[in-house]
C-alpha cells in the first residue's frame, strides 16, 4: 500500500511526500527493490542526486538485474553530467531490456547527450 501511494504521490507532483510513502514501504519490506528505485527516481527530481544514486545501488545489490535501477542509475549520473557513468549504466539496462533503448531516445534526462557520438552508438544501434 505504502509503495503504490508513494507512486499516485509522485505522479502528483508531491515529491515529498512520495519520499515518505516510499521509505514507510522500505520499512515493511526492506528488499523492495521496485521502491528502492523509484526512492532513487524521486530523490533524483528532488536534486538529491548523490542519495538517489544510492537508493538505486541497493536495489542492485538486492536484484542485479533489476532493469530499472540501472536505468535509473543512467538518468541520476546524465543530471549530474557524469557521462561515461551514465552511458556505462545505460548501456547495461539497455542489454537486460532492449525496450529502454525507445525510452532512452525521449528521456529528457539523456538530453545533453542525445547528440554525443556514445550516447546514438548505445541507443540506436541493434
Amino acid at each position: 500500500m505504502w509503495y503504490n501511494k508513494g507512486v499516485v504521490l509522485d505522479d502528483l507532483g508531491r515529491k515529498d511526500e512520495a519520499l515518505e510513502a516510499y521509505k514507510k514501504a522500505l520499512e515493511i519490506d526492506s528488499k523492495y527493490t521496485k521502491a528502492w528505485s523509484n526512492k532513487g527516481v524521486v530523490l533524483s527530481a528532488l536534486g538529491r542526486k548523490d542519495e538517489a544514486l544510492e537508493a538505486c545501488e541497493k536495489a542492485l545489490e538486492i536484484d542485479s538485474k533489476y532493469t530499472e535501477a540501472w536505468y535509473n542509475k543512467a538518468c541520476a549520473y546524465s543530471l549530474m553530467n557524469k557521462k561515461n557513468e551514465a552511458l556505462a549504466d545505460l548501456k547495461h539496462a539497455i542489454e537486460l531490456d532492449p525496450n529502454n533503448r525507445e525510452l532512452a531516445k525521449r528521456d529528457k534526462d539523456f538530453k545533453k547527450l542525445w547528440e554525443e557520438r556514445d550516447f546514438k552508438d548505445i541507443v540506436y544501434s541493434q
